[in-house]
């Protein structure tokens, strides 16, 4: 089991949502990245199950929307951390 937590927030943005996303596929054949957790107070936490011998990689990104959470559009992506799952 891995823990994943982000933390991210924007003053100059009236309402945020915060996503961590993990990236399908296998280190060196990545696909795309899926939100494993979303939360709407700046603070995301999920716990991930890793179901092979590999890498696992994660991201957070943080989007600015309305106040209905309607137009949604990126304002900040972190760097992906990378973790080597052994056994």
């Amino acid at each position: 089991m891995v823990k994943v937590r982000g933390q991210g927030d924007d003053d100059a943005e009236w309402y945020t949502i915060l996503a961590i996303q993990e990236r399908s596929g296998r280190s060196g054949h990545w696909g795309h990245w899926h939100a494993v957790a979303r939360s709407f107070n700046g603070n995301a936490r999920a716990n991930v199950k890793a179901t092979r011998t590999d890498e696992l990689q994660f991201r957070s990104v943080l989007y600015s929307t309305d106040a209905h959470h309607r137009h949604v559009k990126t304002d900040r992506i972190s760097a992906p951390v990378t973790i080597r799952v052994v056994r």
